[in-house]
């Protein structure tokens, strides 16, 4: 799967490698105990003042890999999260029907045409085990090789 910007320079590719290194990052990074992960992305969606702010030249390119995130599966094999009780990196669970227990929900990444600003939306959500959950969006910037967090937005907890 790959996404192409258009211009006259070279092309931004959004590519599977990029998608899930990305997510793996971000998940060993913000110490997210992603053991399950629902086996379908959520809709990548962002507001028009995130937008503005951080994708102000970007709105076609947005737009595509937005129009093209719509019902994408979660490739299995390729998320992984940091066992303490194992002392390494393991793979994540994909449940193909988001009902197990305690699981997470993540959105589409979507990048900026430079591929060095990403929006992405995690969800904590145990509703079929009555706890309730947590969840955000943000936005990442690729700094010093890592990406870090520069703005949350749509914060919730139940």
């Amino acid at each position: 799967m790959s996404f192409f910007g258009y211009g006259c320079v070279a092309k931004s590719n959004v590519d599977k490698k990029l998608i899930y290194s990305t997510l793996n990052e971000i998940i060993l990074h913000d110490s997210i105990f992603a053991h399950i992960i629902c086996g379908k992305f959520e809709p990548a969606t962002i507001p028009d003042d995130i937008r503005k702010e951080f994708f102000p030249n970007d709105n076609n390119f947005i737009q595509e890999q937005v129009k093209k995130s719509k019902n994408i599966s979660v490739d299995t094999g390729l998320l992984y999260f940091y066992s303490r009780k194992r002392g390494k990196l393991v793979k994540s669970v994909i449940d193909t029907t988001c009902s197990m227990n305690i699981f997470y929900r993540l959105t589409f990444p979507i990048f900026s045409k430079d591929l060095q600003t990403a929006v992405i939306g995690v969800t904590e959500d145990c509703s079929n085990c009555l706890l309730g959950g947590w969840g955000f969006k943000a936005v990442y910037k690729r700094q010093n090789d890592k990406w870090v967090i520069v703005k949350k937005f749509e914060g919730w907890i139940s």
